[in-house]
């Protein structure tokens, strides 16, 4: 996922510090991971682990994780507030793209 927002913000024309954009992107990924691991840890001892529920809630974390990544990139590398949300969400769709076909 770096890679891929490292190449559309040189594609784009903007300066990219990768170990930036790596940085950006494993926080974004770090900071909501404890709370999801606890939050699946319940729902699965309530015995309340359905998709829907778990989609959800993932999906909400999701977004979290997405507005991470757009501050980290207004922060750090001065892409504006637009272009980094729309990046941050990009690179998410991408992210929940592999991990549908890969971790199962």
């Amino acid at each position: 996922m770096s890679a891929f927002a490292h190449v559309t913000l040189r594609l784009a024309g903007r300066e990219s510090l990768f170990d930036a954009v790596l940085n950006i992107i494993g926080m974004g990924m770090l900071i909501p991971m404890p709370l999801t691991w606890v939050w699946d840890v319940i729902i699965i001892s309530l015995g309340w682990y359905l998709m829907p529920v778990m989609a959800v809630s993932h999906s909400l974390v999701q977004l979290w994780e997405t507005a991470i990544e757009a501050v980290g990139f207004v922060a750090l590398l001065r892409v504006r507030p637009i272009s980094a949300a729309f990046l941050a969400l990009a690179i998410n769709v991408l992210y929940v793209a592999f991990a549908m076909v890969l971790v199962r």
